[in-house]
């Protein structure tokens, strides 16, 4: 018998480097409170999100306002209870 799939917690974005809006990609391993948090190496936090709402399984978030963002480097923080994953991403003008 085959096991079931789990979906595992992990993050990613596209295109990176950027020069427009990023697409980010998530996985969450089920339901429950979750927070997407864009910042700047200054720790600056410039775009949120709740996604817990999205439930387990992969899922791909639209980030209109990282369009406009200055050249530089930037993270991405995907939260859940006790685990975080971290994504670095480059925009470029």
């Amino acid at each position: 018998q085959t096991p079931p799939m789990t979906t595992h917690f992990a993050l990613s974005a596209t295109p990176n480097p950027a020069s427009g809006p990023w697409s980010v990609s998530f996985s969450l391993p089920g339901s429950g409170p979750a927070h997407l948090e864009v910042f700047d190496l200054a720790g600056r936090i410039v775009a949120t999100r709740e996604v817990g709402h999205f439930g387990e399984g992969t899922h791909v978030l639209a980030l209109p306002e990282t369009g406009s963002l200055p050249t530089g480097v930037y993270f991405l923080r995907l939260t859940r209870g006790g685990a975080t994953q971290l994504a670095k991403v480059c925009a470029i003008r």
